[in-house]
C-alpha cells in the first residue's frame, strides 16, 4: 500500500511538471528591432510622440561586449529615447537557441544591475522621477527571446503586453 501510494505521488510530481513546462510556443522570427523601437513607438498607451533611436556602436561595446558572443546571442537591439530628459530604454536579445536563454536572461540582468549601479544616485540628485524607472527594471523571457525596459511601472507594464502578443501572434 505504501509502494502505491509513492508511485501514485510521483506519478502526479511528474505530470505536473510536464505541465508545468509546456509554455506558450512564441515566435522565434520576429526580429528585435521589431520589438523595441517599434513597439514603444506604435503601441497605444507607449505612443507618446517620444523618438527612440538605435543605440551608439560605442554603447554596444561598451556595455554589450558579450552580447556579441555569436555562439550565444542570434542578434540583439537596444533603443533609449532621444529626449535628454529622461532615461527610457528597452532591448530585445535573441538567443540562439532556447537552450541559451536562460545564459543570455543573465547576461541582461548583469546589465540591470550595472546601470542600476552606475545611475541610480545620480539621477536621484538630477532628476528624481526618473529614478523609479531604474529601481523597477526588470527583463522577462518569452522562448528564445529576452527583453527588459527601463520604463515607468505602467508603460513596462504596456511594453511586455505589446512584446508578448507580437511574440505570440507574429504581427
Amino acid at each position: 500500500m505504501k509502494k502505491r501510494m509513492i508511485c501514485v505521488c510521483l506519478m502526479l510530481v511528474l505530470l505536473s511538471l510536464s505541465i508545468v513546462s509546456c509554455g506558450p510556443a512564441y515566435r522565434t522570427d520576429v526580429p528585435s528591432a521589431r520589438l523595441t523601437g517599434d513597439v514603444l513607438s506604435s503601441s497605444a498607451p507607449l505612443a507618446t510622440g517620444d523618438a527612440y533611436r538605435e543605440v551608439s556602436d560605442n554603447y554596444k561595446n561598451m556595455y554589450f561586449d558579450k552580447w556579441n558572443d555569436t555562439a550565444v546571442v542570434k542578434e540583439y537591439s537596444v533603443v533609449q529615447s532621444e529626449s535628454a530628459t529622461d532615461f527610457n530604454e528597452a532591448g530585445a536579445v535573441v538567443a540562439v537557441d532556447e537552450a541559451h536563454a536562460e545564459q543570455v536572461r543573465q547576461m541582461v540582468e548583469d546589465y540591470l544591475s550595472l546601470m542600476h549601479d552606475y545611475y541610480a544616485d545620480f539621477l536621484s540628485s538630477y532628476n528624481a522621477v526618473e529614478v523609479e524607472k531604474i529601481e523597477s527594471a526588470e527583463c522577462r523571457v518569452y522562448g528564445r527571446t529576452v527583453v527588459y525596459a527601463f520604463l515607468t511601472r505602467a508603460e513596462q507594464k504596456a511594453y511586455f503586453e505589446a512584446v508578448e502578443s507580437t511574440l505570440k501572434s507574429g504581427s
